[in-house]
């Protein structure tokens, strides 16, 4: 759950005795960093968003739902499974955890979880304030809704750079690592 998350995110930075911290969240995770950006961005120096998603429509909620269920269901299968893990850059070392993993989902409460958390476009009327640096990373092939996503936040964060990888997909941090490290 998202309050959860921000409360530990919260004590992390507590914990370790920091003024202020960098944060980097990639796809809904982007949306649980850019919350914690908004409520708390006393805390943070700088802030990199990767895949980011904000609901812009219901069109887009509709799909992200479909797709979810499908590539949930499907990578329950060893075939789908691994099409699923090239896509998203997934070595062969770390493929068996990846397939253990995907049997264990529960697909359902996924999409559940992901559309009732999902931040709304209104809510990006409310993140004007923030004013730290904000890196945007989005893949050149990803769906529509995360390109537009981006764009969107780029607009709204003042002092946001948006850059789009070519060639990738929802995949930056796994199949990109080499160029979204040295970004970091």
């Amino acid at each position: 759950d998202r309050i959860k998350a921000l409360n530990e995110i919260k004590q992390i930075i507590k914990d370790l005795n920091k003024a202020k911290a960098h944060i980097v969240g990639f796809s809904l995770g982007a949306q649980i960093a850019l919350k914690f950006l908004n409520d708390h961005n006393n805390l943070i120096d700088k802030a990199v968003l990767v895949s980011p998603l904000i609901d812009s429509a219901k069109l887009d909620k509709a799909i992200l739902s479909i797709n979810t269920r499908i590539v949930g269901y499907g990578t329950k299968f060893a075939p789908v499974a691994r099409i699923a893990s090239l896509f998203m850059g997934i070595d062969r070392e770390r493929y068996s955890v990846f397939i253990r993993e995907q049997k264990c989902q529960r697909v359902n409460k996924l999409a559940s979880s992901i559309l009732k958390d999902m931040l709304a476009s209104a809510d990006i009327d409310n993140i004007n304030n923030i004013d730290n640096s904000v890196l945007i990373l989005s893949g050149a092939n990803e769906y529509s809704f995360f390109k537009r996503s981006s764009l969107k936040l780029k607009n709204a964060i003042k002092n946001s750079t948006l850059k789009f990888y070519t060639g990738a997909g929802h995949n930056i941090p796994f199949a990109y690592y080499k160029q979204f490290n040295n970004e970091l």
